[in-house]
Parts: structure tokens; sequence; C-alpha cells
């Protein structure tokens, strides 16, 4: 009966891991059948083997809520955000009931009367709350059973089978020692145990391993229940990165993690209201992504919400003695975020329920350095905030991608590629505003050179007739262009640590062997991105226009370069009509009558959006445009971005949408003869 029971309480916390979040994908979309059918198989499951190991709790706790999604599953009931509540609560109370059994503690006798009748749309799901049905979380104690765990019978197929094929090698090779000493055959056999032993030591490194999908399952649970307490609105996105990380690592980090998302949706995400009054959409954003690389796994936490004010965290943290004036003047912005994580502070103005006490950031903090990670914070006021957990590993198995660079092998893991490509035309290879770029799918990314980086050759001209690049997604959201010379192979790598003298370098994480024996660096893709200048601000414009509903091609995100212009204006020029950007020495630029001109490409080109007098700067910023088959320079005060822009919705002529506000568009062919010098517009 105790093996029986031990299989019930693994199989229930095998369901109850993703059960939170299936059911509040369901709500989003109630004509789910498949996330309801999974939903109403769990309640049906617990009652049947509840009514054998009598436990009558848990047996009418499930038998309502059964009846409740049978209702749904019939027609006979619609789901509403009660109903939902109520059977959430049902889960947790569950949850918790299966804690007491695997402790090997009575379950504790109470009145389920309020939530069952919760369940049936009788009652508030507060007023079952307040019953104190569910048991208190700090009741359960350590597991009475010799702590187990459950894996896949692959895995334990290939242990077995890998233990057989190692005593017939090894009852071999000493057949051969005896024999044949020093032959070919005991060397082939010498080889065989080798490769065998290899496989059983990554079967059994994988045995304590577990996918990271296991920790962010309940986030949309979490998030759910803290905007809906909040009043706010917010969508959560998940991007576990296909990572797999220690068990016990696991559990170190969920409370950390926990910790952030609360703050991001207490702090960071506003409420619809001030959205709309920010000319942001009403409902928030965060999104969480893990990555591994080398022999850490990086979480990141992104929110499109109100961002930091680091004058105000400096303000704060010198009135409470953290720091002095003359310290503050001399801090990075990194400097004045990381303050946030100083015991004591806090940005609440009022203590609730979820925080404000000025505990917290410093305690996800200070766990983390005790495991050896970090916590890296970047903000922009009124854009959002980033926040990085770098979690070292004691066991790392890394899917890579082996490639060549200035004739060395380098490793990239393979969560951080988006794809492969290679460019043989030379036209997909553009420089804008001093930076290199190619033309992928009608967008232009960013790219640089390994090798160049690295310092192994100089930097490419990128004038070859073919070059190959790794399409790279940084977490966050950044995206680059990494170009090598050639691809190796696709393989999953044991890392190791590498010597702390190329650890502080920033670009290497640990050192692996293929499986030639070959050494090959692993590479740290942040720091590499880092040195090449490819990590941006957070920006909120990229992945929120990317998750709103589209209902023809015609309205998909157009790319415009957004631009200042010497009045302190913005305006945006679609990328398509865009030649290039030359940055032009101010001798260059000659007035003829009313009228600048500057020699390009062996001709004399207008150029139009200077002042009345020319601005005293060194080098001026102009857009190469072709207008009629002519060439134009329109000058600015500086480049902005590359940003997605729509038409405006009341189709007014000229402007356009950037993160929902108003920009001036200028196309070529309005730039005519008598267009004034410098034009006038309004962002």
């Amino acid at each position: 009966m105790d093996e029986l029971l031990g299989e019930f309480v693994a199989e229930c916390h095998d369901l109850l891991e993703n059960l939170s979040a299936e059911v509040v994908e369901w709500e989003k979309d109630p004509s789910d059948r498949a996330r309801l059918a999974n939903v109403f198989r769990f309640f049906h499951t617990i009652k049947g083997n509840c009514g054998f190991f009598d436990f009558p709790r848990l047996e009418k706790l499930s038998h309502a809520a059964e009846d409740v999604l049978a209702d749904f599953r019939s027609g006979r009931r619609q789901p509403d955000k009660p109903a939902v509540d109520a059977v959430l609560a049902t889960i947790d109370t569950i949850r918790q009931l299966i804690a007491l059994i695997d402790a090997g503690e009575p379950l504790p006798e109470a009145d389920d009367s309020a939530l069952i009748a919760a369940l049936r749309g009788e009652g508030d799901i507060s007023a079952a709350e307040m019953a104190g049905s569910a048991p208190g979380k700090g009741e359960a104690t350590s597991p009475r059973q010799q702590r187990t765990i459950r894996l896949p019978v692959e895995l334990l197929d290939r242990v077995m089978s890998g233990v057989s094929d190692m005593a017939l090698a090894r009852n071999e090779l000493e057949r051969l020692l005896a024999q044949n000493a020093g032959s070919q055959q005991v060397e082939a056999s010498v080889h065989r145990l080798s490769t065998m032993l290899d496989d059983m030591r990554d079967a059994i490194q994988r045995i304590r391993m577990q996918r990271i999908d296991t920790l962010f399952a309940g986030l949309p649970r979490l998030v759910r229940d803290l905007s809906s307490e909040l009043g706010k609105l917010v969508m959560v996105e998940l991007e576990s990165g296909d990572v797999e990380l220690d068990r016990e690592l696991i559990e170190v980090i969920r409370d950390p993690l926990v910790h952030l998302l609360r703050n991001a949706v207490d702090h960071g995400i506003e409420t619809p209201a001030e959205r709309m009054a920010a000319g942001k959409r009403e409902i928030g954003l965060l999104h969480v992504s893990a990555r591994q690389t080398g022999s850490e796994i990086r979480i990141g936490i992104v929110d499109d919400g109100r961002g930091m004010d680091t004058a105000e965290l400096v303000a704060k943290a010198i009135a409470k003695g953290l720091i002095s004036g003359d310290e503050a003047k001399s801090m990075t912005e990194r400097e004045k975020t990381a303050l946030i994580c100083q015991p004591g502070f806090s940005t609440a103005s009022e203590v609730t329920a979820i925080s404000g006490r000025g505990v917290g950031m410093d305690v996800v903090s200070a766990n983390l350095e005790a495991i050896g990670g970090s916590l890296m914070i970047d903000t922009t006021p009124g854009a959002g905030t980033r926040m990085m957990m770098n979690v070292p590993m004691t066991l790392s198995i890394v899917p890579a991608v082996i490639a060549r660079a200035g004739g060395q092998a380098f490793a990239l893991p393979r969560s951080y590629i988006d794809e492969i490509v290679r460019l043989s035309d030379s036209n997909r290879r553009v420089r804008m505003g001093g930076m290199d770029f190619i033309v992928l799918d009608d967008r232009r990314v960013p790219r640089t050179s390994l090798a160049a980086i690295l310092g192994i050759e100089q930097p490419s001209s990128g004038t070859g007739a073919d070059q190959l690049f790794l399409i790279v997604r940084l977490v966050g959201g950044d995206i680059f262009a990494l170009g090598v010379d050639e691809i190796v192979s696709l393989d999953e790598l044991v890392i190791k640590p590498v010597a702390p003298l190329l650890q502080d370098t920033g670009f290497y994480v640990g050192i692996a062997q293929l499986d030639n024996g070959e050494p090959v660096m692993a590479l740290d893709v942040s720091g590499i991105a880092r040195a090449a200048g490819m990590i941006g601000e957070v920006k909120k414009s990229g992945r929120i226009a990317q998750t709103g509903t589209r209902t023809n091609a015609a309205e998909a995100p157009l790319s415009g370069v957004l631009f200042e212009r010497f009045d302190a204006s913005r305006a945006l020029i679609p990328v398509d009509e865009l030649q290039r950007i030359e940055r032009l020495p101010h001798g260059a630029i000659s007035r003829v009558g009313e009228d600048y001109k500057i020699l390009i490409d062996g001709g004399v080109v207008p150029v139009l959006g200077l002042p009345d007098e020319l601005p005293a700067a060194d080098t001026i910023h102009t857009l190469l445009l072709r207008r009629d088959g002519q060439l134009l320079a329109y000058a600015i005060a500086c480049m902005v971005d590359i940003v997605a822009y729509r038409p405006a919705a009341d189709g007014s002529t000229g402007i356009v949408l950037v993160d929902d506000r108003p920009v001036e568009r200028i196309l070529p062919a309005e730039l005519g003869p008598g267009t004034s010098p410098c034009m006038e517009g309004s962002e």
C-alpha cells in the first residue's frame, strides 16, 4: 500500500505542475476543448484514486470540481471569472492536501462547503477563503519517505543498456589483454569502452536534470492573480529555450524569480488608465525567457512598464545614508539602478501586501550571490525594465553550434541561435549611421564579425562574395548577426570551467571537447554582444508590436528610420526609401544662393533639412534619398532608431504611428524643388 500511495502522490505532483497554467490558458480561450479536457481529466483521476485510498475530503472536492467542468464541457454552463477563481482555489487546496499526504501527516478536518458552493456558482470565492478550508502554507513538513524522482522510461533503458554493454566490453578487454597485449584489437576495445563510458556519463548526468518549463509553469497563474488583485491587465510570455538544469537549482531560484515577477507587476506595469494616458496599450507585457550559456543559466524578466527613475533612486539612497553625494556623481546608470538591491531600500510610497517594506530585492541579490550568481538590472524611464538572473551550473550539458572563425573552433549555445544564413548578394550588406547591417526578410539586422571581436584577425570589410551569419537573439529580445567562417557541427557538449584569466575577458564561459578530441572554447554570447555594442536599451516597440492582433497583411508593421531634426522635432523616413546614411564634414557643404549643395558620387546633390544658419558641428549626418531618379540629401541632427510604424488610424496624410504616437512621415517624392530647407513638424 505504501508503494501505491507513493505512486499516487508522485502522479498528483506531476499533474499539478502544469495544471494552473492550463486553467489560465483555458480561461483566455474557453473554446479550447483540449485544455478543458486536461483539467477535467485531473479532477477525474484524483476522484477515482481518493476512493481507493480513503481520502473523503479530497474525493468530495475533486468530485465537485469535476461536476462543474462537466457542465462546461456539455455547454450547460458558460465559464466566467468567479468559476475559474473557484477552480484555481480548489487546485490550491488539493495541492496542499497532497503535500500533507506526502509528509505522512493526517488530513485536517475542515468545512469545504463554501468552496464547493463557489464552484457551483452559489457563493463568492472570498467566503471560501475566509472559511479556512485550505491548510496553512507552513503546515506540511518534510516527507516521511525517502525523496524520489520520476524519470522517463527511455532514460532508464539507456542506463541499463549501457551497464550491460560495459560489462561485455570489460570482459572482452580482459580476455584480449591476456592474449594480445598491445595489439590493435586491444586499442579498439579500449576505445569502445571509453565511448560507452562517455555515453553513460551523459545519461547519469541527465538523471538530475529537469527542464526549466517546470519552473515556468506556475508563472501565468501568479501574474493572473497579482494583476487581478492590483486592478491591472498583464499578459505574460514564456520562452524556455529548451533549458535543463539541476533539480536542486530549480528550487533555489524559484523564490527570487517569483519576487522579481511580483515587483514587475506591482511596481513596473502601470494601471490601464495610466498606460492609456502614456500612449501605451492598456495591457502590459511581461516576457520571461531562459538561456543556457556554458556553465550559466540566464533568466531574463522584461516588462514594458514605467521603468525606474535613477535620479529618484539616487536621491532616496542619499537620504537613507546609503551613499554620499560625491559617490553618486561618479556612478554609472547600472550602478544607480543596482541601489534597489541595498538592504532596506524601497521605492514604494506605501506598504502593501505585495511589496513596499524595503525587503526582498536585497534578499534576491544575496541568494543569487550565495550560489555564485548575480542580478543585473537595466531600465529606461517610461519604457520598461530588464532584469537578468545569472545562475551558475554544476552540471552543464549544452546543445551547441560549433562554428569556426579565424581558423579556430568555438561553441555557441544553440538556444541563442534563431537561424543560420549565407548571403551571396553584397547588396544585402549595408552600412548606416556608422554601423553594419544585413538585410534579412525586409528588415535590417546589425552585424559584426566574431573573429574581429576576439582579435583573431582584422574586421572584415564585408565585401566578399559569400558570408555566413548566425542570427543571434539575446535574452531580452535584442537581435544581431554574427559573422563566422563555417559551421563545423551541431553537438551536445559538456562544459567545464575555464581559467579565471580567460573568464575575466568576458568572452568565454567554459571549455569543452569535441568527439575528435579537439578542444573548443564556449563563448559568452552576451559578452560578445556587449563588446560589439549590440545590446541596446530596453525597448517596448518591437516586442509589443508582435503581440497585437493582426487582421490582414496590410496591418503588419513597416520599418522606418526615426530621426531628430535641427528644430528638435522628430520625423520618419521609410527604410525602403533610404539609399544610405552619410556623415559629411562641415566644410563639404556649400551654400549656393538660398540652397545648400554637396558633392557626392561625382555629382552635385542638393541638401535639404538644414536651418538658415549652418550648424557648427564638425560633421553632419545626412540621409541619402532618390527622387525621380535623382539623388538628394536630407540633413538630420541625429538618428534615433530603426523602428516599426503603422499608418494613422484616421488616414491622416503624412502622419504615421510609432508606439501609438503620431510622427511625421517624409517621402522623397514630397521633397520638391520648392521645399523649404528646414522642414517643420511635430512629434
